[in-house]
């Protein structure tokens, strides 16, 4: 349902050009002051993308730390955890929710970074490339998503100078 509705809405960024600036995005986004301080420089967007990374990870670490037995229950059997009084959507809200609010904060981050809004920086694609990324490094800790992530991107960099050959060998 959720890649459905991003497709949806790409649509609908595409087709709202005055609003969204169409295909071509949004340009020249002003850099994010806070308390006066510019934060576009090039020292500020890495303090301001590892501040945005800290916070996510303690945000995520806090929810599956409180809610470890719950999560692990539902994926391990969902109708068996229903059935013994776990109310199932609350705890797929709550991480559906913080989830997203981690996806945000990544978005932030970019677009501090790139002063510009471009849809094609929130394609499917891309949102597919995330999940690939959690499931090559693993999803039992943080950290082997980090991992994930660095193999799969120095990989694609590797391969992207092999032109047509470079999706197969990336596969």
């Amino acid at each position: 349902v959720t890649f459905v509705f991003n497709e949806i809405l790409q649509l609908v960024l595409f087709e709202a050009p005055k609003l969204t600036g169409g295909a071509n995005g949004i340009a020249g986004v002003p850099s994010v002051t806070l308390v006066g301080a510019d934060l576009g420089s090039n020292q500020m967007v890495v303090v301001v993308t590892l501040l945005v990374a800290f916070v996510a990870a303690v945000a995520t670490l806090l929810v599956t730390h409180r809610f470890r037995p719950e999560f692990a229950s539902i994926e391990e059997n969902e109708t068996l955890a229903e059935s013994l009084g776990l109310v199932v959507w609350r705890y797929r809200t709550i991480g559906f929710v913080v989830s997203a609010g981690v996806a945000g904060l990544a978005g932030f981050a970019l677009v501090n970074m790139l002063l510009t809004a471009h849809p094609s920086s929130f394609s499917s694609f891309s949102g597919v490339n995330y999940i690939a990324y959690a499931i090559v490094g693993g999803r039992a800790t943080m950290l082997g998503c980090v991992f994930g992530t660095a193999l799969l991107v120095w990989m694609s960099n590797l391969f992207s100078s092999r032109g047509e050959y470079s999706a197969g060998l990336f596969g």
